[in-house]
This record gives C-alpha cells, sequence and structure tokens, in this order.
C-alpha cells in the first residue's frame, strides 16, 4: 500500500500539535506496513532542514518545497472583498502546485491524505493527475476555531474580522470536505459534525494515540503549575493571557506560594517583563513532556479550539492533573471529560487550579484514573486498528 501524505510543513521538531499528529500519522501507517512518501511546504515561519529528519524516519521519502508564504497587507486588504478565506488563499502556492503535480505524474499512489483543510485546494490536481483515494484529514473544524475567537476576543475591529473568517471558513469547509473520497476525523465531535453536513458520506473518527511517556524519576513542585504551547496560535495566546488577567491572580490570593511555569515559542519579547508575580517564563524547551513532569498541574485554558487537544491528551499520558475548560476537553473519548479538572468560567479556573494544588493527592489519584481510561480508547493498538478499518472500507467502496 503506497501512501502520500500532504502537509503544510515537515512533521519535525514534533513539539506542536500540528506535528505531533503528523508524526502519530506517519508512525500509525508504518506499523500497518505502508510504504509512505510525504509532500511538504517549507515555510520562513517553520524551517526545518531534512538532513535533520530523525533517522528512525529514514523509511519516508520526503519532497519538501519551500514557499515564501508572504502576507503583505494589500493581501488581507484584497481578501475583504473575496468570498474565500484567508487561509485558503494563503496556503495555495503555485511552487507547491507544480510540485506536486510533477511528483503525481512520476509515483503512483494507493491513498492520498491530506492534512488540513487549506490542503483541500489542491484537490483538482490531484484528481487531474492520480487515481489514489484521497483522503481528507482534519485536525479542526476550522470555522469553528475562528467563530469561537471572535467570541473571546477583545476589540471590535478584530471581533468582527474574525467572524468574518469563521463564516467563510464554515462555508468553504462545507462545500469542499466531502470533494475527498472519505474524512478522518481527529475529534469524535469534529466527526459528527461532518456525518450531519452529509449523512451518506464516509467519515471515521481516528484520534491521536496516547503516547509512551516514561515515568519521572523525581515528584513534581509543590504548588506549582505549568503552561506550554505555541504562543503565536491565536487560541492559546488568549486564552493564555485571559488566565493570567483573569484567573492567576484569585490563585495567588489564595496560595501567594504558587508558581505558575510557563514554555512556549513566538511570545512576545517583553513577556519576561510584563507576566505578573509568580509566574516564571521559560522559552521554548526542549522536551515537553519532561517540562510538564516538573510541576503538579497542567494548565489548558482554551476557550477556542476545536478537535482533540494534543498536549492534554500529552499530559493524561503522563498521569499529570490538567485544568481546562469545556472547549479544551473537547475531543476526548466519551466520559472521559468528567474526570478532567474543568471550569466553565475564568473564576472556576481558578477554584479547580486552587483544589489541584491544595490536594494534590486526590488529583493525582483522579489523573490516573483517567489515564487508564483513556487508553483503551486512544492506544496505539488502538487506533492502528480502527485505521485499518478504514482502509478497508475505502477499498471496498
Amino acid at each position: 500500500m503506497r501512501v502520500l501524505l500532504i502537509t503544510k510543513k515537515l512533521p519535525f521538531p514534533a513539539r506542536d500539535g500540528e506535528t505531533i499528529a503528523l508524526t502519530n500519522m506517519l508512525d500509525h501507517y508504518k506499523a500497518i506496513g505502508a510504504t509512505l512518501t510525504v509532500m511538504s511546504m517549507q515555510t520562513p515561519k517553520h524551517p526545518y532542514g531534512t538532513e535533520n529528519i530523525p533517522e528512525s524516519y529514514s523509511h519516508v521519502s520526503f519532497h519538501v518545497v519551500n514557499v515564501a508564504m508572504e502576507s503583505p497587507r494589500w493581501r488581507y486588504f484584497s481578501n475583504l472583498f473575496s468570498r474565500q478565506p484567508i487561509h485558503v488563499e494563503r496556503f495555495y502556492q503555485p511552487s507547491f502546485a507544480k510540485a506536486l503535480e510533477a511528483l503525481l505524474s512520476s509515483s503512483d499512489f494507493d491513498i492520498i491524505q491530506l492534512e488540513g483543510l487549506v490542503l483541500l485546494s489542491y484537490l483538482p490536481i490531484i484528481r487531474k493527475a492520480s487515481k489514489a483515494r484521497v483522503i481528507y484529514r482534519s485536525h479542526n473544524v476550522e470555522g469553528l476555531i475562528w467563530q469561537r475567537l471572535s467570541g473571546s476576543s477583545k476589540g471590535l475591529f478584530f471581533r468582527w474580522y474574525y467572524n468574518l473568517q469563521g463564516r467563510r471558513l464554515w462555508r468553504w469547509e462545507r462545500e469542499n470536505f466531502d470533494t475527498a473520497d472519505a474524512v478522518l476525523a481527529i475529534s469524535r465531535d469534529d466527526a459528527d459534525t461532518y456525518s450531519k453536513w452529509n449523512p451518506r458520506f464516509s467519515v471515521s473518527y481516528l484520534p491521536v494515540s496516547m503516547p509512551a511517556i516514561p515515568e519521572s524519576n523525581s515528584g513534581p513542585i509543590p504548588t506549582s503549575a505549568a503552561f506550554i504551547g505555541a504562543l503565536d496560535w491565536l487560541p492559546n495566546r488568549n486564552g493564555l493571557e485571559r488566565y493570567l488577567q483573569d484567573a492567576w491572580p484569585g490563585v495567588v490570593e489564595a496560595m501567594p506560594e504558587a508558581t505558575l511555569h510557563i514554555a512556549g515559542r513566538h511570545a512576545p519579547d517583553n513577556w519576561p517583563a510584563v507576566l505578573p508575580p509568580g509566574v516564571i517564563w521559560h522559552g521554548e524547551v526542549e522536551n515537553a513532556h519532561a517540562f510538564m513532569q516538573q510541576y503538579a498541574v497542567v494548565v489548558v485554558p482554551l476557550w477556542a479550539g476545536s478537535g482533540l487537544k494534543i498536549k492534554v491528551v500529552e499530559a493524561i499520558a503522563a498521569g499529570i492533573p490538567v485544568v481546562t475548560t469545556p472547549v479544551g476537553a473537547e475531543g476526548l473519548p466519551e466520559g472521559a471529560a468528567a474526570l478532567l479538572q474543568v471550569g466553565n468560567t475564568s473564576k472556576e479556573l481558578a477554584a479547580v487550579t486552587i483544589a489541584c494544588l491544595q490536594e494534590p493527592d486526590k488529583a493525582r489519584a483522579q489523573a490516573e484514573q483517567l489515564r487508564a481510561f483513556v487508553r483503551k480508547d486512544l492506544s496505539a493498538s488502538a487506533v492502528q486498528a480502527t485505521l485499518l478499518q478504514c482502509i478497508t472500507q475505502w477499498s471496498d467502496r
């Protein structure tokens, strides 16, 4: 079985949700015996030398196309008069389209998998050059993210602009998701959305599997919390800023000794100077798992987003208590959210953070219960079995 994965960036280093989801997919296809090819964009924002690709992925044939991805102000202005979402316009790159056409003319594939909504814009080229089954792997329902951003953002312009792009993404995704042959959705909630849009279309739920995380040799720092995430992704940035402004002061008031440790990339340059008392900035860290395991609780204060939240899954896999919102709890196996520490408001997030820090043994016991519960659906063997079942269904169509 010959599989081509088309991606917006190389899946390395596997530190953010998208790259972790990509390497996870590569691992599962390898496990079921697929011959793998990856065609990726390489942008100035996500540079990665192919010489640095881990040896464990030497079985994969990588094709990398450098694209400028420039976003001059006139493009955003002209997009206001377009029906296309700005994201789709930006990621359709003529140089990438030409390279894809050349690859398809020289190679045959059984499955071509598009990793993300905007890559559906290349489907006409694929249909013209290949007879492969085309699978759209949905990481999120993109329109939902941007509409939620609109509701949680400050400033009339940003609310209007995010709502505009959210409406366009909703419409574009509804019009295009079923132009592929099937959808693989990382989140069960997202799979249900696609099935409602087209009940007769092939939609399958295929989550990201839980990583195997070695146990830490030392216990967590008492009364400590952690946040880790890419801060150039607006839902992360806005959610963290809201937590720092509206929830963290309540934590410090109740527990003056509490500390919050933040790690991530692409943060504002002035962050170390403007963070409130008790908050420590670590910058980008080499090992996300080792970072999280140092602390008593992981905070995921997402108010906008969609799909399965990879950092939530990683914290669960490490047996660390997770404080999050209803949005952060979405996408987990049914019943799992009841074992998370969920706050519906900033005040409630502060309260559940305090509860975890004041009763760490109770919080850890519940986290262990959650890890055992989730492992049934998110183990590598369970995900690979589902993938094989999906491939059989596609072949029978």
